[in-house]
């Protein structure tokens, strides 16, 4: 009976010796503690202060055509590299890639893949205000630069949920139209996790006249900021009327740039840049 007694008692101090050693150790992790609501908009542009300018971007898109008597899936990938240059892969058939596009600070290029055709020229220079003013910067600057312009607006949560629960719409194919041989319309919808929505252009006489859609800025650690973008192009006998706008969508802001410049889309060698692709 005793000896039940004093392994009882032995358990008990053990037991009480463990609780009491656990109860002293410190940890030098601590609780976080959520930060005011007031301090949510702070916190947004800290965020987008981290990862303004972007050094990548990698855009991938799959979209389905007509082509003779039947629909081919092709997919294309654009990337691009800050100050280095960008590249857009078009791969119609089982992944085999057929057009390259290559646009650098200096050049454009076109490559034929099929019949080893390709096309160079100098990367136009579109006489815009400021220091960025070729094509190239031009292009650049509509994916990779934030077009953010201050801290009004709703907060992000609420842009973002506002953006993604929209009315469901066709995705992950393109149709095409086709009239008189040298005319296309196209319509574009991706699906939601490459974050497009919807593309649409129109092609006349193989000159591009108009396009707009939804994208993301991609940023680094895989943190992405919504906007949206417009790029319209109509031609003249003289020049090329150029309107681009770019909307933030987490601060409701929009910047637009139009801009007249010389019809290098219309005339002489720009169709045969063209006639590469088409």
């Amino acid at each position: 009976m005793k000896t039940n007694k004093h392994s009882y008692l032995l358990f008990t101090l053990a037991f009480v010796v463990l609780v009491v050693s656990f109860s002293a150790c410190t940890s030098s992790k601590k609780v976080a503690v959520p930060k005011k609501e007031e301090d949510v908009i702070t916190r947004i542009e800290n965020l987008v202060d981290t990862c303004n300018y972007p050094k990548t971007c990698v855009i991938k898109m799959n979209m389905t055509a007509p082509y003779h008597l039947m629909d081919i899936s092709v997919s294309m990938t654009l990337s691009i590299i800050r100050g280095e240059g960008m590249m857009l892969s078009v791969k119609p058939f089982l992944g085999m890639e057929c057009v390259r596009i290559i646009i650098t600070p200096e050049e454009m290029m076109a490559v034929n893949r099929l019949n080893n055709r390709f096309y160079k020229k100098a990367t136009p220079n579109l006489s815009l205000e400021g220091e960025n003013n070729s094509f190239y910067n031009l292009i650049e600057s509509v994916f990779l630069n934030r077009p953010y312009l201050g801290n009004e607006g709703k907060t992000l949560s609420e842009q973002i949920v506002s953006f993604f629960v929209k009315e469901e719409k066709e995705s992950g194919s393109i149709k095409m139209s086709r009239a008189f041989g040298d005319s296309a319309t196209y319509s574009l919808s991706i699906n939601k996790e490459n974050r497009l929505d919807t593309v649409s252009f129109s092609l006349l006489k193989r000159k591009i006249y108009s396009t707009w859609g939804y994208g993301s800025f991609f940023k680094k650690d895989n943190r992405t900021m919504p906007y949206s973008y417009e790029i319209k192009l109509g031609s003249s006998e003289k020049d090329v009327e150029l309107s681009i706008s770019v909307s933030d969508i987490v601060f409701d802001k929009k910047v637009t740039l139009n801009k007249s410049i010389p019809s290098f889309c219309v005339q002489g060698e720009w169709n045969d840049f063209l006639n590469i692709i088409f």
